[in-house]
C-alpha cells in the first residue's frame, strides 16, 4: 500500500507543481499585461491632452485671423487719418499759433525722416525748445496732443527757476 501511495504523492506532486507553475506564469503575464495597459493608457492621455491643447491653439488661432481682418479694416483707416508727408510742412505754424496762445517762445527744427512702409506710418524726427511758465509749457504740450498731427514726444528735459521753465523736446511726427 506504501508503494502505491508513492506515485500518488509523486503524482499529486507534479500536479501540484504545475499548477504552481502555471498560476505563476498566469500572474507574470497578467502583471506584464497590466503594465502594458497603464503604459498604453498614459501614452492615451498624453494623445489625448495634446489633442486638447492643440485644439485650442486651433481655436485661438482662427479668433485671431478673424480679429486680423477685422483689425486691417481699422489700421487702414487710421494710417489714411494720418497726413501726408507734404501736409507735414503746416506743422511748425500751427506749433507757433498754439505757443503764441499759451505766451510760449518756441524754437522748431525738423531732422531725419523715415518714410513709410506697407503697413507702417512714416514719421520725421524733430527737436523743439520752448520756453514760458511752467503753466503755460503743460498747456500747451495739452495742446500739441490735441492737434490733427499725430506726434510722440519722446525726450523731455525740463529746467524750472522760479515760475519762467524751459524744456527741450525731441519727438516725431507720423506720416502716411
Amino acid at each position: 500500500m506504501i508503494a502505491d501511495l508513492m506515485p500518488f504523492s509523486k503524482k499529486m506532486s507534479v500536479r501540484i507543481a504545475i499548477l504552481v507553475s502555471v498560476s505563476l506564469l498566469l500572474i507574470i503575464g497578467t502583471t506584464l499585461v497590466g503594465i502594458d495597459i497603464n503604459k498604453k493608457v498614459a501614452q492615451i492621455q498624453k494623445a489625448v491632452e495634446e489633442l486638447t491643447f492643440r485644439r485650442g491653439a486651433l481655436a485661438a488661432l482662427n479668433g485671431l485671423k478673424s480679429q486680423y481682418e477685422r483689425a486691417k479694416v481699422y489700421d487702414n483707416a487710421l494710417i489714411n487719418t494720418l497726413p501726408t508727408r507734404d501736409q507735414l510742412i503746416g506743422l511748425p505754424r500751427e506749433l507757433q499759433i498754439l505757443a503764441q496762445k499759451h505766451s510760449v517762445v518756441t524754437v522748431f527744427k525738423f531732422s531725419s525722416e523715415t518714410p513709410a512702409s506697407a503697413g507702417e506710418p512714416g514719421f520725421i524726427s524733430f527737436q523743439m525748445n520752448a520756453g514760458g511758465t511752467l503753466g503755460d509749457i503743460i498747456a500747451f504740450l495739452g495742446e500739441i496732443e490735441r492737434s490733427r498731427f499725430l506726434v510722440e514726444l519722446g525726450t523731455l528735459d525740463l529746467n524750472h527757476l522760479g515760475d519762467k521753465a524751459t524744456i527741450t523736446i525731441s519727438g516725431r511726427v507720423f506720416s502716411r
